[in-house]
C-alpha cells in the first residue's frame, strides 16, 4: 500500500508541468532519564537510536493550479498499535492550490498553519521538546490516562477546503475540514472544522506574526469532543539572534449531559543566536492541563520545562547539520491526585543529524 501510494506520487511529480522536491531525513539518538512518578514509583528510562523524521515534499503546476504535497517516509500504523497501515498517516499534506489575483482557494488535505511556528519547527523537523499545548504529550510522567488524552489533540493537518486572501506581507485565510485526530476514525457522531488564520510580517519581514483559532471537534469514541483551539505568536529576527514568544490555549468538551471542559494553555519563549557555524538555542515553557474546570482534579498538572541545545551546521549553505538538545521537564500534580502536589522531574537527552536533499539533483 505504503509502496503504491509512493508510486502515484512520483508518478503525478513526473507528469507535471514543473516540478520541486526535496528529502528531509533526520536521525537520533534519544536518552529519557528515570524518573519518579506520582504514585512514588520509580520508572526506568529508555535509550533507543531512532528516525523521527523523514519527509519528502514536491511542488508543481497542473494547468493554472499548483499542487504540494508531503509524506511521511517512515509512517506505519499512525500509533494505533494493530500493525494496520494507514495511508493518512504516510500523507502529511497533498493539496491543489488556484489563485485568482490576490486571492486563493485549495482543496485536499491541507497544511492548515493552525498550529503557529511550534507547528512549522515540528514540520520540518527541528523540534527537539513539544510543548505541551500543541503536539506536547499529555502526563509523559504518569500524571494523565490514555483515556483524557485528546485533551491535547491539536488540529494538525487535515482534508478540506480553504479560501486566502493576500495582501503584501499579510494573508487571512478561512479553513473547513474533517474533524480533528480523524485517523482514529472511532466517532459515530461526526462534525465540521472551521478555523480562522492570520500570517504577517513587518519592519522588513524582521517580526512575524502568526494568530489562529478553530472551532470544531476531536475524533475520540464514543461521543462528540467539542474543541476549541487558540494560538498566538510573535518572532524577531535581527543580525543573527531570533526571538519567539507564543500562546496556546485549548479546550475540551464530551456532549455527555453534565460533563466539565478540560483546559490546556501554554506559554513558552525560544532565542536563538548565529555564530559561525553553529547556532545554541534556549527554550523555556510553563503549561497548565485543567481538568474537568478544577485545578486539583485526578488529572489536573502544571508542567514546566527547558530545553538548551546546539545545532551545528559544518559547511556554510549546507543542508546537512549536526543537533545536541538537553530538556528538563517537570510537572506538577493537581491537589486531588493521588500523589498530591508531588512533582515528577526527567530528564531528556538527544543527539542526530539531519539532512535535506534536492530530489532532481
Amino acid at each position: 500500500m505504503k509502496a503504491n501510494l509512493l508510486i502515484a506520487a512520483l508518478t503525478l511529480v513526473s507528469t507535471s508541468a514543473f516540478a520541486g522536491g526535496s528529502i528531509t531525513v533526520r536521525s537520533d539518538y534519544k536518552n529519557n532519564g528515570k524518573y519518579t512518578n506520582q504514585a512514588n514509583t520509580d520508572v526506568n528510562g529508555t535509550s533507543e537510536f531512532a528516525s523521527p523524521f523523514a519527509r519528502m515534499r514536491f511542488d508543481g503546476k497542473m494547468g493554472e493550479a499548483m499542487f504540494f504535497g508531503s509524506f511521511n517516509l517512515i509512517a506505519d500504523s499512525a500509533g494505533s498499535g494493530t500493525g494496520a497501515y494507514n495511508p493518512l498517516s504516510f500523507v502529511d499534506y497533498l493539496y491543489l492550490t488556484k489563485s485568482f489575483g490576490d486571492f486563493s482557494v485549495s482543496a485536499g488535505r491541507l497544511d492548515t498553519e493552525i498550529g503557529g511556528f511550534e507547528s512549522h519547527a515540528a514540520q520540518m523537523g527541528d523540534d527537539y521538546t513539544r510543548v505541551l499545548g500543541a503536539f506536547g504529550a499529555a502526563g509523559a510522567l504518569g500524571f494523565t490516562s490514555s483515556a483524557n488524552l485528546y485533551n491535547i489533540q491539536s488540529p494538525g493537518n487535515l482534508s478540506g477546503v480553504s479560501a486566502a486572501y493576500g495582501m503584501g506581507d499579510h494573508k487571512v485565510r478561512f479553513d473547513v475540514t474533517n474533524e480533528s485526530n480523524q485517523l482514529q476514525g472511532a466517532s459515530v457522531k461526526k462534525r465540521s472544522n472551521m478555523s480562522l488564520s492570520y500570517m504577517g510580517s513587518m519592519i522588513d519581514k524582521a517580526l512575524e506574526i502568526r494568530a489562529a483559532y478553530l472551532s470544531g471537534a476531536v475524533d475520540v469514541a464514543p461521543d462528540l469532543i467539542a474543541q476549541t483551539f487558540m494560538q498566538f505568536g510573535i518572532k524577531y529576527s535581527v543580525a543573527g539572534f531570533s526571538g519567539t514568544v507564543e500562546y496556546f490555549d485549548q479546550t475540551a468538551k464530551s456532549n455527555v449531559t453534565n460533563a466539565k471542559a478540560n483546559n490546556t494553555n501554554t506559554v513558552y519563549a525560544l532565542v536563538d543566536y548565529k555564530i559561525d557555524a553553529y547556532k545554541p538555542f534556549l527554550k523555556f515553557e510553563t503549561s497548565k492541563l485543567k481538568a474537568q474546570e478544577d485545578d486539583d482534579a485526578v488529572n489536573s498538572f502544571k508542567r514546566t520545562a527547558t530545553t538548551v541545545g546546539v545545532e551545528i551546521t559544518p559547511k556554510a549553505g549546507d543542508n546537512f547539520r549536526y543537533h545536541f538538545a538537553y530538556s528538563n521537564v517537570a510537572d506538577k500534580a493537581g491537589a486531588g491526585s493521588a500523589g498530591a502536589n508531588a512533582t515528577s522531574t526527567q530528564s531528556n537527552l538527544v543527539a542526530g543529524i539531519k539532512w535535506t536533499g534536492d530530489m532532481w539533483k
